[in-house]
C-alpha cells in the first residue's frame, strides 16, 4: 500500500491525507494478546493451497464461487481448529471492525451505505476429508470465524477443506468493491490464518494494516461475461485469451460478446494471495523486460477509461521496479507483473502478488507497488503487526529506485521540508510522536504516514550510510535468500544484518526504530595549535554512530563515531558538522554546525528576514509587520512581530509582538518564551515551559475609565505518550498575575496602581483529548484558586485581608460529537458539551461575587478574569447595546444568551447543537443550566438557530440566535425583543499555527 506523505503538503489532498484512519485495537489479533512475542521465526513453516472457481454475475454484483483448500501442518503443533478471514463481512455492517473504524476516520460515505451497496460472504458449509465441520464467527468480529476439525490435524499431516461460498461484492469503498464497470476483486475468499511460532495471527479487516496470508499454490477458474478484460495474479492458461489481450494492446482486437460467458483459468506456486480486476473498457499495454540475471518477465498494464495514466508509462515504471529490486533485493521469481490503474479508497496503491492497483499513473506509486512484491510479498512478513519491515523499508527502496533518495543537505539549504524530516519534526513538535516499529493499529491517525512511510524511510537511509551500499545489499540479498516464501520476523531480519556485517546493530533495530528521538550537538568547538577540539553531547538516551564531518579550505573529511559526551581532536578544521548527510532524523539539527572562527560560531550565522524552515547552519530571526490586528479600545494596532520561530520549531523559542493603538495612543502588544523539552520513554511524549505577557487597553465597569491592563502568564504543560491512538493526554499548571497599569498620559508605563481586577490565579488541569474524525471529543478538569486585590489606594495590609486565596473552584467540561445518518449522506450530528463550576472556598466579599461566580449566562469579556481569550470588546457587557457587547467568551461553559446569569456557589449545564441541514452549518440549539441562585435553585433555558463552524470538538465561531428561553431569562431581557438577543463566540486562539496544527494533525 501506498501512503503519498509528501501531499499532507497540498491543500487539495490535504483532506484525503489526514483522512488516513485511526484504527481500534481488537480483541481479535494475537491469540497470545498479553504475552511476549517471539521475534524469530523457526524453519518450519505451513502450506496452504487453494483450488477456487468463482462465477461472476454482472448485474447482481454476486460472486457464486466454490473452494478446496489443502491445508499441510509443517508445525510441531496439533491443531484442533483453523481459523478463517472472511473479510467481505467487513462490509456488511456498521459494527464490522472496518465500520468502528469509518467512524474514526470520517468515512461517512460507508457508514450511510444503503442496503445494496453493502457486501458480504455468506452460504458457507465446510467439509473436512469429506467430513461436516462445525464453524461459528469469533466475539466481536464479523469477518473472522472458527472451523472445527473432526478430527485434530497432527504434525505433518494434510487434509483437504472444501466450502461453497458467495460474496455480495460492495460498493467501492475500500479495497474490494465495485465501481461503474470496474469490479476489484481482492481480500474475496475464506483465507485461513497464518499460524506460527506466535500462534493464530487472525485480525479484522482495516484500511490502516493489510494481510497476512500462508504461502502455497493457487489454481483458479473464473467464468464472467466475454467482453471483460481481466488481469489477476498467476499465469493466465488460455492462450486465445493471451492473444485477445496482445490485439487490445495494438488496438487491432475485435469486440466481443456481452451476453456470452468465458472461463478463464489461472495457476501460481509460491504466493500468499490471489486477487484479480475486471472492466470491459481497460486500455492495456504490454511489453517485457530482462532481468540481470537473465530471465524475461512479461509486463502489462491495465487503464481504466476514466484514468489519465498512459499505458506505456505504467508499462516503463512496472519494468524500473523490476529491474531495481532485482539487483539490489533478489531477482522477481515470476512470469509476470501486471499494474491496474484505477479507482481506489484505501490509499494511492494496494499490492498483491504480481499484480497491483494503483489510484493514479504515477512512477513513484507504480514503483511502490510493485516493489511490495518483495516486501512483503515474498518476504512475508506480518505487516499488521510489523509495518516498518513491509512499508517502511519498500518505501526506503522505493525512492532511490525512483531517483527521489535523500541527498545530502549543504550548509544553508532547507531540510527535506516535502518529506520525512518536516513530518517527523511536526509529529515531534505536536507532541504526538510514536515509535517507528509498534503494531499498525497502534499509529494515530497522520502518523501512520509519517513515521511508516517517511521517518523510517529516513532511518534506513541512514543504516545504509553506515553500512555502506555494497555491504546493505550483501544484508539484504542475505535476507532475501533465507527467507523468501517465508515469515520472517524482526529478529530474523537483524540477526542476518549482524552476520552479514559483523556488526552489532541493536542501536538501529531496536533503539532507532524503537524510540527514535536522538539529537547530537556540538557544545564547544576551540583550535589549539594544528588540531580543533570539538565536545560533543548526546541529548538522546541511548547511543549510536554519529558521522563527524570537518572542512579545511575545499577538503572534506569525515569519522564514524559513538555517540556520546565525549571531545574528540580532530586535524585542524575551519567548519565540523555532526550527521552532515541530515539522513539521521534529529530532534534538532540546528545544533550540528560549528566553525572556529568568526561570531555566532557555535549557533551559525544569524539571519533577519522570513525564513519559516530550518537551514543547515544557519539561524533565522524573522520579522514580520502586524497589520491585521484590532480591538475596540485601541483602535488599529498596526506593529512589528519579532521572532526566532522556525518550522520545526525549536527548543527554545522567543517572540515580541510591539504595536501602537491608533485611538488609545498606546504601545500594546505581547511577548513570551517557550522551552520545549522532548521525551524518549512510554509515559510521556513533550513538556512546555512558558512564560507569555500582554498588555492592551480595556474599560472595566467598575471604574468606566479606559485603562491599561497587564497579563503574565507562565506554567508548565506535559504531554502523555499514547496509549490509544486517536487519544492525547495531556496536564499541568500555570500561573496567570493581572494588573493595571498606569495610564496618564500617553506611552507605556509599568507602574502598577491599585483597583478593580487585579488578581492571582493558579491552575491546575488535566485534558482528554479524542480526535476520532467523525467522533471527536474533549474533557477537561481543573482546580483553580485566586486571590483579588481591593480598591486603590488601599494599603498592602488592607489588600491582603482577603486571605492568600479569595476563592478556590472546581471546574469540568465535556465535548462530544454523536453522528447521525437518517437525514442523508452528509455529516450530521448532535454535538454535546457538558459543564460545571463551583466554588470550594470563597470570601464572602464584593469581588468574587461580581467577578469570578460560576456564569450560567451571558458569559462576556468581563468574566475572562484570567485575560486568557482574545476579545475584541473585553469591558463590553450586556446593555451596552453595541456589537461587541454580543461576543461571548468560550470558558468553562455557559447558555448562549447575552441576559447575564450568575450563580452564589455553583453551575451546571448543558449545550445541545443539532445539525437540521446537509453541508450547511445552520444547527438548532437548545441549553440549559442549574444554579444555587442567590435566594435559591433556579433553572434556565434557551432554544433557537445557531451557525458555527467547527474544528475538532472546539468551534471556531458561533453566531446564535435566541427565540425560545425561560420565564426567568425573559425577564431580565428588558424590552429587548428575542431578535435583538443574537450573540456570537470567535475563537481568535484557535488561528495561532500551533494550535491550528494539533487540530489537523490530530
Amino acid at each position: 500500500m501506498h501512503r503519498l506523505y509528501t501531499q499532507f503538503l497540498e491543500p487539495a489532498r490535504m483532506k484525503r491525507f489526514l483522512s488516513i484512519i485511526i484504527l481500534t485495537h481488537l480483541a481479535t489479533g494475537f491469540a497470545q494478546t498479553g504475552t511476549v512475542l517471539k521475534i524469530n521465526q523457526s524453519s518450519w513453516q505451513q502450506k496452504v493451497d487453494h483450488e477456487i472457481s468463482a462465477t461472476l454475475d454482472v448485474k447482481a454484483k454476486i460472486l457464486r464461487c466454490e473452494q478446496t483448500i489443502y491445508y499441510t501442518n509443517n508445525s510441531p503443533d496439533v491443531l484442533k481448529s483453523i481459523p478463517f478471514h472472511i473479510w467481505p463481512n467487513a462490509f456488511s455492517s456498521n459494527k464490522s471492525a472496518y465500520g468502528n473504524e469509518a467512524i474514526i476516520n470520517g468515512n461517512n460515505k460507508f457508514l450511510s451505505a444503503t442496503k445494496e451497496e453493502r457486501g458480504s460472504l455468506d452460504s458457507l458449509s465446510f467439509t473436512v476429508n469429506g467430513k461436516p465441520a462445525n464453524f461459528a464467527k469469533y466475539e466481536g468480529a464479523e469477518d473472522i470465524i472458527e472451523v472445527v476439525l473432526p478430527e485434530p490435524l497432527q504434525p505433518g499431516a494434510s487434509i483437504s477443506i472444501h466450502t461453497p461460498f458467495k460474496v455480495k461484492i460492495p460498493f467501492l469503498f475500500s479495497r474490494m468493491g465495485y465501481s461503474g464497470s470496474l469490479f476489484s476483486i481482492t481480500q474475496w475468499y475464506p483465507k485461513p490464518a497464518v499460524y506460527d511460532v506466535n500462534g493464530w495471527n487472525t485480525f479484522s479487516y482495516l484500511e490502516q494494516g493489510e494481510y497476512f496470508s500462508e504461502f502455497g499454490k493457487y489454481t483458479v477458474n473464473l467464468t464472467l461475461p466475454e467482453n471483460y478484460i481481466v488481469g489477476a495474479t498467476g499465469v493466465l492458461q488460455e492462450e486465445s485469451e493471451k492473444e485477445w489481450l496482445s490485439e487490445l494492446a495494438d488496438n487491432t482486437a475485435e469486440k466481443r460478446n456481452t451476453e456470452k460467458y468465458k472461463t478463464l483459468h489461472f495457476v501460481q506456486e509460491n504466493v500468499s494471495d490471489f486477487a484479480w480486476f475486471a472492466d470491459p473498457d481497460f486500455s492495456v499495454a504490454e511489453s517485457s523486460v530482462q532481468l540481470p540475471g537473465g530471465r524475461k518477465i512479461h509486463t502489462c498494464a491495465l487503464v481504466t477509461s476514466n484514468s489519465n495514466a498512459t499505458p506505456k508509462n505504467v508499462v516503463e515504471a512496472i519494468e524500473t521496479a523490476l529491474l531495481y529490486y532485482s539487483k539490489r533485493v533478489g531477482e522477481y521469481p515470476y512470469d509476470y507483473c501486471t499494474a491496474v490503474i484505477g479507482e481506489l479508497k484505501a490509499a494511492g496503491g494496494m499490492e498483491y502478488p504480481m499484480i497491483t492497483i494503483c489510484g493514479d499513473g504515477s512512477e513513484g506509486t507504480i514503483i511502490h507497488e510493485v516493489g511490495h512484491n518483495w516486501f512483503q510479498g515474498m518476504l512475508g512478513s506480518q505487516e499488521r503487526r510489523y509495518p516498518w519491515m513491509d512499508e517502511s523499508i519498500n518505501t526506503f527502496y522505493q525512492n532511490m529506485a525512483e531517483g527521489k533518495a535523500p541527498k545530502e543537505w549543504e550548509s544553508g539549504a532547507k531540510i527535506d521540508q516535502s518529506g520525512g524530516y518536516m513530518l517527523y519534526r511536526l509529529a515531534q513538535d505536536l507532541g504526538v510522536f510514536q515509535s517507528g516499529n509498534i503494531h499498525s493499529e497502534a499509529y494515530q491517525s497522520t502518523n501512520y504516514g509519517t513515521i511508516v512511510y517517511a521517518t523510517n524511510p529516513l532511518r534506513f537511509a541512514y543504516l545504509q550510510e553506515y553500512l555502506g551500499k555494497k555491504m546493505m545489499d550483501s544484508c539484504m540479498k542475505m535476507y532475501f535468500k533465507l527467507w523468501h516464501f517465508k515469515h520472517p520476523l524482526p529478529g530474523d531480519l537483524q540477526a542476518t544484518f549482524e552476520k552479514v556485517s559483523g556488526q552489532n546493530l541493536n542501536w538501529f533495530f531496536g533503539d532507532l526504530l524503537g524510540n527514535g528521538a536522538p539529537d547530537v550537538s556540538i557544545k564547544s568547538i576551540k583550535n589549539t595549535g594544528t588540531e580543533t577540539r570539538v565536545k560533543i553531547s548526546n541529548e538522546g538516551k541511548y547511543s549510536l554512530p554519529i558521522c563527524v564531518e570537518w572542512t579545511n579550505g575545499k577538503k572534506k573529511s569525515n569519522i564514524w563515531i559513538p555517540a556520546a559526551d565525549t571531545t574528540i581532536v580532530l586535524p585542524k578544521a575551519e567548519k565540523v558538522r555532526l550527521n552532515p548527510s541530515g539522513f539521521l532524523p534529529e530532534m534538532n539539527m540546528a545544533n550540528n554546525d560549528a566553525k572556529t572562527s568568526g561570531a555566532f560560531r557555535k549557533f551559525g550565522k544569524l539571519e533577519f528576514k522570513v525564513s519559516p524552515f530550518y537551514k543547515r547552519g544557519i539561524n533565522n530571526i524573522t520579522i514580520l509587520p502586524n497589520l491585521f490586528t484590532f480591538n475596540k479600545y485601541d483602535g488599529y494596532t498596526p506593529g512589528i512581530v519579532v521572532t526566532n520561530y522556525t518550522f520545526p520549531r525549536r527548543t527554545f523559542e522567543w517572540w515580541i509582538n510591539s504595536s501602537y493603538g491608533l485611538s488609545s495612543n498606546k504601545i500594546v502588544g505581547s511577548a513570551g518564551l517557550r522551552r520545549n523539552i522532548y521525551f524518549n520513554n512510554k509515559k510521556l511524549s513533550k513538556a512546555e515551559v512558558f512564560i507569555n505577557s500582554r498588555s492592551y487597553s480595556f474599560m472595566p465597569d467598575s471604574i468606566n475609565t479606559q485603562l491599561q491592563y497587564g497579563n503574565v502568564h507562565f506554567g508548565f504543560a506535559v504531554y502523555a505518550a499514547r496509549k490509544k491512538p486517536w487519544v492525547q493526554h495531556s496536564f499541568g499548571w500555570d500561573m496567570s498575575s493581572n494588573r493595571i497599569l498606569e495610564n496618564k498620559k500617553p506611552g507605556f508605563n509599568m507602574n502598577f496602581i491599585g483597583k478593580d481586577y487585579q488578581n492571582d490565579l493558579l491552575r491546575f488541569y488535566w485534558k482528554r483529548v479524542g480526535n476520532k474524525t467523525l467522533k471527536p471529543s474533549e474533557i477537561l478538569g481543573f482546580f483553580e484558586a485566586g486571590n483579588n486585590f481591593g480598591p486603590y489606594p488601599k494599603s498592602a495590609m488592607e489588600q491582603d485581608s482577603l486571605g492568600q486565596f479569595a476563592f478556590i473552584k472546581l471546574s469540568a467540561s465535556g465535548k462530544w460529537y454523536l453522528p447521525y445518518y437518517f437525514m442523508g449522506k452528509s455529516n450530521n450530528g448532535l454535538r454535546i458539551h457538558a459543564f460545571a463550576s463551583g466554588f470550594l472556598t470563597q470570601k464572602n466579599t464584593s469581588q468574587t461575587q461580581g467577578l469570578y461566580q460560576p456564569v450560567a449566562s451571558g458569559a462576556s469579556g468581563k468574566y475572562d478574569y484570567t485575560y486568557s481569550e482574545v476579545l475584541m470588546g473585553r469591558s463590553e457587557a450586556f446593555g451596552t447595546g453595541n456589537f461587541y457587547s454580543r461576543q461571548l467568551v468560550s470558558g468553562v461553559g455557559a447558555l448562549r444568551m447575552l441576559t447575564p446569569v450568575v450563580a452564589k456557589n455553583w453551575v451546571a449545564g448543558l449545550n445541545l447543537t443539532s445539525s437540521i441541514i446537509p453541508k450547511i452549518p445552520i444547527h438548532i440549539y437548545g441549553d440549559v443550566a442549574f444554579t444555587d441562585g442567590f435566594d435559591n435553585a433556579s433553572t434556565y433555558w434557551v432554544g433557537g438557530i445557531n451557525i458555527s463552524q467547527y474544528l475538532g470538538s472546539g468551534s471556531v465561531f458561533e453566531v446564535n440566535l435566541p427565540i425560545v428561553y425561560s420565564s426567568n431569562l425573559k425577564s431580565a431581557t428588558g424590552n429587548l425583543q428575542w431578535y435583538e438577543l443574537w450573540n456570537f463566540k470567535l475563537n481568535l486562539n484557535l488561528y495561532e499555527p500551533f494550535t491550528l496544527a494539533k487540530i489537523i494533525y490530530k
